[in-house]
């Protein structure tokens, strides 16, 4: 059986505040029991949760189309959520609560 899997991380990282945003967007759209089914899922399958069951292409689905009310695919480094948000989610389900994001 094979199972699809991101071929690699993208050579730009996230813009750190664009980053913060989502992660914050996540946390106060979703609720706990959302990061707490991911935490669980992760015990169990820690590098590829987010395959599991067709996860990808349901709930990840629907967890791009959240980010993209906040940052759009155009503002990301190569324009396409599917590169970054498992990254995201994994960091929104550490903090127990929205983060603070800094303004400049």
């Amino acid at each position: 059986m094979i199972i699809w899997h991101m071929s690699s991380k993208p050579n730009e990282p996230l813009n750190s505040l664009l980053e913060e945003k989502a992660i914050n967007h996540l946390r106060q759209y979703l609720p706990e029991t959302f990061f707490q089914s991911i935490r669980e899922a992760k015990a169990k399958n820690k590098e590829c949760w987010w395959a599991d069951g067709g996860w990808h292409f349901g709930q990840g689905v629907r967890i791009r189309n959240i980010l993209r009310e906040v940052v759009t695919d155009q503002e990301l480094p190569t324009h396409n959520w599917d590169d970054y948000y498992i990254e995201v989610i994994e960091k929104a389900i550490a903090y127990p609560q929205p983060m603070m994001i800094k303004k400049t």
